[in-house]
């Protein structure tokens, strides 16, 4: 599951389950207490470098149980194809594959990246610590996400898609936002129910966390407060958000998405010929 700031604990069956899952067990279902012990910091390495540079950093990994921990240190790809065209084997690299941590226990992993000279927009990979549960067939993965900024190459174009207005019990606005850049961005901002009468009935946040990838379409939720405003008729959803980046280089965007409910409450948006 991806947390706030970058990747979280994943048990690993084949499947990934959810936290609810993973915490369920951990609180006596069938995962070794051991399990929910470990963090490593930070969450997300979020670096900006030139085409040839070389440069580390350390993973702290911790043992807060009262058992060893033996680990397996992995680096994966990150999601997106956009960032296949440069493996990770490439240009990142790890002092250790294997770490056993007293209970307690504190210790670095370094890891070293070289940028390649025909790296653009952005490189990505996850570093993954593994530990293998007894018995066999059963994992628990905590993952790390590793950016690199390529700088002076750095694109960002921000699109907003078409709203969407849940308003059910718990109203939420739907955001879709098309990233047509080379790196990713992790947007913030505000939302609004308005209606005919240009009064703001309902207002959400964006809170910033989570990423939008480069050539993908991400949708982000902004639970709303205040109402009511789930009677049939006319409404306009707006959202403002600023984009950020590793680069230092915010792109703002907003939205006006004007539409009706209808007598069950489902949202129909009003196209404009």
């Amino acid at each position: 599951m991806l947390g706030p700031r970058g990747h979280a604990w994943r048990l690993w069956t084949g499947t990934r389950i959810s936290l609810a899952v993973l915490m369920a067990w951990a609180i006596g279902l069938g995962l070794p207490d051991d399990a929910a012990g470990l963090s490593v910091q930070p969450t997300v390495a979020e670096l900006r470098a030139r085409p040839g540079a070389a440069l580390n950093g350390d993973f702290q990994v911790v043992n807060d149980t009262e058992s060893p921990l033996h680990l397996r240190v992995e680096v994966e790809p990150l999601g997106p194809s956009v960032y296949a065209r440069i493996p990770p084997a490439q240009w990142l690299s790890l002092s250790s594959h294997v770490v056993t941590l007293e209970p307690g226990q504190t210790l670095p992993v370094t890891y070293t990246i070289r940028v390649p000279q025909s790296a653009v927009g952005e490189l990505a990979a996850e570093v993954v610590f593994v530990q293998d549960m007894p018995g066999g067939g059963l994992q628990v993965r905590f993952g790390t996400a590793v950016y690199v900024s390529i700088e002076d190459t750095e694109e960002l174009s921000v699109e907003i898609g078409e709203l969407h207005l849940d308003a059910g019990v718990h109203p939420v606005l739907r955001v879709p936002i098309m990233n047509r850049g080379n790196v990713h961005c992790r947007p913030e901002g505000h939302v609004g129910v308005v209606d005919d009468d240009g009064t703001v009935l309902a207002r959400g946040t964006i809170v910033r966390g989570m990423p939008a990838f480069p050539g993908r379409v991400e949708h982000f939720d902004a639970p709303l407060t205040g109402g009511p405003f789930a009677a049939p008729g006319g409404y306009r959803l707006e959202v403002q958000l600023t984009c950020h980046t590793i680069a230092a280089l915010p792109t703002q965007v907003s939205a006006m998405q004007p539409g009706t409910l209808d007598d069950a409450g489902h949202w129909q948006p009003t196209t404009t010929p």
